[in-house]
């Protein structure tokens, strides 16, 4: 996903990501990211939260 590539390590939620694209819903938004995490293609790091990056798994400071 493109958007996700521009700066990897951002955090994302599925509401910005649709608003982007400007005709999906949120509902389809989360089914697509929800896919994507699960072929590894993007990770989700927590409920409504995804990036293109992994994250460590320590508290970010």
């Amino acid at each position: 996903m493109p958007l996700l590539e521009e700066d990897p390590t951002r955090l994302r939620r599925p509401r910005g990501i649709a608003s982007h694209f400007g005709d999906i819903t949120v509902e389809t938004m989360y089914r697509q990211l929800s896919g994507r995490a699960e072929t590894g293609l993007i990770h989700k790091l927590g409920p409504g939260l995804c990036a293109a990056t992994t994250w460590p798994p320590t508290p970010l400071a």
